[in-house]
């Protein structure tokens, strides 16, 4: 099985390894390579890619809004973001699919199951998958928590109609973070710069990051003062079992995936942002 991971520069990056772990445990044969792709040639490498055999491609952040626009079929997710972070290869073309809000929502909700309020911490790439999955794990209240107010209120605005029965509104200047659970979508500082969420105000948190080396310092802090959370290996892992799960077209076994989140947690050399998954 041939995979592509598709970036627009250079970086490093914990998908193409946690994709071929897992194809080794698997002991199905195939790789996932990476490609630096410029966005104006995004149409020609997804054309040679599929003409060389290539089953799927992963998109790296800046590229998923064009992935999206350059496939005639996608799924429901990528058309509520308006972008593809994954692209499958078929008889019929390209298919494009945002993988991230489902992952956010099968760790979230092994976290909490049910949260009436919830917060979002920053306007990373990863933030708007976070609101569509915590509207999908059921938050009744949902609120954006940014440095720029009015970018947050336009993320809201272009939200709302994909999260029915949601209240989605922007955390109002010297309100406190308050909610059972909470998603950091930024550079990794978002939530420092916005005020330490507390732990008697926060039930569980989750940061989009993948640690290498430490845990973000907003995070280390939090559980510190008694808080729960976790970093965003979780996530990353389930969103690269999804795109096999797919490609594939058959489940991935659990203590596998567990195998791989454990190797990615062990291997990694520095934090990557996964809004890049």
């Amino acid at each position: 099985m041939l995979l592509g991971r598709i970036a627009a520069g250079p970086g490093p990056d914990f998908l193409p390894g946690a994709l071929n772990r897992a194809l080794r445990l698997l002991g199905e044969p195939g790789s996932c390579g990476t490609f630096r792709v410029a966005q104006a040639e995004l149409g020609t490498a997804l054309q040679g890619l599929r003409a060389l055999g290539f089953r799927g491609v992963a998109l790296a952040g800046p590229l998923q809004v064009e992935a999206a626009r350059l496939c005639a079929c996608r799924g429901e997710a990528a058309r509520r973001l308006g972008r593809a972070s994954v692209i499958t290869f078929d008889a019929e073309g390209a298919r494009g699919d945002a993988l991230m809000p489902a992952a956010i929502q099968a760790v979230a909700g092994a976290a909490v199951a049910a949260p009436e309020r919830a917060v979002v911490l920053g306007l990373g790439l990863g933030a708007d998958a976070a609101v569509v999955a915590l509207a999908s794990l059921g938050a009744r209240q949902i609120t954006v928590a940014a440095d720029d107010r009015m970018e947050a209120a336009r993320l809201v605005a272009r939200l709302e109609p994909a999260c029915p029965g949601a209240s989605l509104r922007v955390l109002e200047a010297g309100a406190p973070l308050q909610g059972e659970l909470a998603v950091h979508a930024d550079d990794g500082v978002s939530a420092l710069r916005l005020g330490l969420p507390r732990a008697d105000q926060l039930g569980y948190a989750i940061d989009l990051q993948c640690p290498g080396s430490g845990e973000p310092a907003w995070l280390a802090a939090f559980r510190a003062e008694g808080g729960r959370g976790e970093d965003g290996v979780g996530v990353l892992v389930r969103s690269a079992m999804a795109m096999l799960e797919q490609w594939r077209c058959s489940p991935i076994p659990t203590q596998l995936e567990a195998r791989v989140r454990a190797a990615v947690r062990a291997g990694g050399a520095r934090a990557v942002a996964l809004s890049a998954a």
